[in-house]
């Protein structure tokens, strides 16, 4: 009769007589009657009998399946990625690859910064090295060992000589242990 039916999405059908405007909407698939009563009479027109088939995404991208809702998502075996899909065999290994190398990073860092501190500890600067005079413990024809204060302790500093021991003996300080 007077109905004029149009499909909307798929899954939404308006139906529009002279007197009434309604949409119908479902999720389940399959064939449906749609009974429809005016004063508690049926209308003419019903009842109607529909069918909703699953929407169909492959137009607007690969690994695109249609949900229980009627949209358009990646399938299972995907994920999204910009407006499109793609698959789990590509991202694992994006993913795996781009963490393994920010953790190196942060190991590189973390252990660059370790070895660095460490390597401090045996920087010893001449300042912090008080010479006492008269400290020749040992000469040889490589060099000469003498005593020093280092840090509150007292140490033995080894130098090797390209020539005359005085040489070493000229930096140490005539006042002996002195503040430096």
């Amino acid at each position: 009769g007077d109905a004029a039916e149009a499909p909307r999405e798929g899954l939404l059908w308006n139906l529009e007589w002279p007197s009434c405007h309604m949409v119908v909407s479902t999720v389940a698939r399959g064939r449906h009657v749609l009974e429809i009563l005016s004063g508690g009479r049926q209308i003419e027109d019903s009842p109607l009998i529909f069918e909703v088939v699953a929407r169909d995404c492959s137009p607007l991208g690969r690994r695109l399946v249609a949900s229980d809702a009627g949209e358009c998502v990646c399938d299972r075996w995907s994920v999204p990625v910009g407006s499109g899909c793609s698959p789990l065999e590509v991202m694992v290994p994006v993913v795996l690859v781009c963490g393994g190398l920010v953790l190196w990073l942060l190991v590189s860092v973390y252990v660059e910064g370790r070895v660095s501190r460490a390597d401090r500890a045996w920087i010893v600067h001449e300042a912090d090295v008080k010479f006492c005079p008269q400290s020749l413990l040992a000469q040889g024809s490589q060099g000469v060992v003498l005593l020093a204060e280092y840090k509150g302790t007292e140490v033995a500093v080894k130098a090797s000589l390209g020539g005359d021991p005085s040489t070493l003996m000229s930096m140490v300080p005539e006042g002996g242990w002195g503040d430096g």
